[in-house]
C-alpha cells in the first residue's frame, strides 16, 4: 500500500503542503509591497489590496507546478517525448495514469483562472491565455531536460498543462469576459452606443 501512495505521487503533495504552510507569509508581504505600491499611485486602500491579492496569487498558483516538475526529484535519468499523446497513455489506462494527467490539469487550473482578471485585465482574451500557458509549459519543460530532473520532458505534459488553464478561464469567464471586453472599446465606440441628446 505505502508503495502504491508513493507511486501515485502522495509524497509530494505532502512536500508542496509543508511547502505552503511556510511560503504563506511571504506571500502576505509581497501583497502588502504591491499594494502599498499602489496606494502611493492614488489607488483606494480596498481596490489596492484585491488588486494586489489576485496579481500575487496569479502567479503563485505556478510554484506547486515549478516545485513538482523541477525541484522535487524524479526518477534517474530524464527522458524526452515530443510525439504527441505518445506519453499521456504510456503506462495503459490505470489509476497512476488518471492521476498523472488530471494532475497536470490541475496544475495550471488556478493559473488560467486567475490571470484574465490579473494584472489590470491585459491577459483577458483566451488566446492570451492559451499563448502565456503554453509558453510557461514548454519552458518548464525545457527546463526539465536541461537541468536533467530524471523526469519526462512531454509534449503531452504541454498540452495538459494548456488545457487545464483553457478550463480555469472558463470557470472565471463570468467575472472577466463582459469587463474586458468593454474596456477595449474605443472612445468612438462608446459615443455612438449612447443616445443623442437633444
Amino acid at each position: 500500500m505505502l508503495h502504491y501512495i508513493g507511486a501515485m505521487g502522495f509524497s509530494n503533495i505532502t512536500g508542496l503542503l509543508i511547502f505552503s504552510v511556510y511560503a504563506f507569509p511571504v506571500l502576505g508581504g509581497v501583497v502588502l509591497l504591491i499594494a502599498g505600491f499602489l496606494l502611493m499611485r492614488g489607488w483606494s486602500w480596498n481596490k489596492a489590496l484585491l488588486r494586489a491579492l489576485v496579481d500575487a496569487l496569479a502567479v503563485a498558483s505556478l510554484i506547486p507546478a515549478v516545485l513538482l516538475t523541477l525541484v522535487m526529484p524524479g526518477g534517474v535519468h530524464t527522458t524526452i517525448e515530443l510525439v504527441p499523446l505518445a506519453d499521456m497513455w504510456a503506462t495503459g489506462i490505470n489509476a497512476t495514469t488518471l492521476y498523472q494527467n488530471a494532475g497536470n490539469v490541475l496544475l495550471f487550473l488556478p493559473f488560467g483562472a486567475l490571470l484574465p482578471v490579473a494584472f489590470n485585465g491585459v491577459f483577458a482574451r483566451l488566446w492570451r491565455i492559451l499563448a502565456v500557458a503554453a509558453g510557461i509549459a514548454v519552458a518548464i519543460e525545457v527546463l526539465q531536460y536541461l537541468l536533467d530532473v530524471g523526469r519526462v520532458s512531454s509534449t503531452d505534459d504541454v498540452i495538459l498543462n494548456t488545457a487545464g488553464a483553457a478550463l480555469g478561464c472558463v470557470l472565471t469567464q463570468h467575472w472577466w469576459r463582459r469587463p474586458a471586453a468593454e474596456s477595449h472599446r474605443s472612445p468612438a465606440d462608446a459615443t455612438r452606443s449612447t443616445p443623442a441628446q437633444r
